[in-house]
């Protein structure tokens, strides 16, 4: 998943780059709606840099306790999972426009 994310938050960088100089080149008829693209864009990479921190503490808490007895395992995880509930929806990983 930590992968995903970073993969899809390149993505959206540079589309976010391709946007910006897209809005250097035209003209003003179409400045209007590569702005809100560019918003669109901004907003996805913010909520993709979110998740991302998110993923990367759940992977690291994991890693933690990835070698204890099951039922040790089962509990410390369902603790961690209850005082760390995901902020943003995992959905954006199925969204890539």
């Amino acid at each position: 998943m930590e992968r995903e994310l970073a993969l899809l938050l390149i993505k959206n960088r540079v589309e976010m780059i391709d946007l910006q100089i897209a809005l250097g080149d035209n003209s003003s008829n179409s400045v209007i709606r590569l702005k809100e693209q560019l918003e669109g864009t901004a907003y996805k990479i913010r909520q993709l840099e979110t998740q991302l921190e998110e993923t990367k503490l759940r992977t690291a808490f994991l890693q933690k306790i990835g070698n204890l007895p099951q039922p040790s395992y089962a509990r410390k995880l369902k603790k961690w999972e209850h005082e760390h509930p995901f902020k943003t929806t995992p959905a954006i990983l199925n969204s890539e426009n």
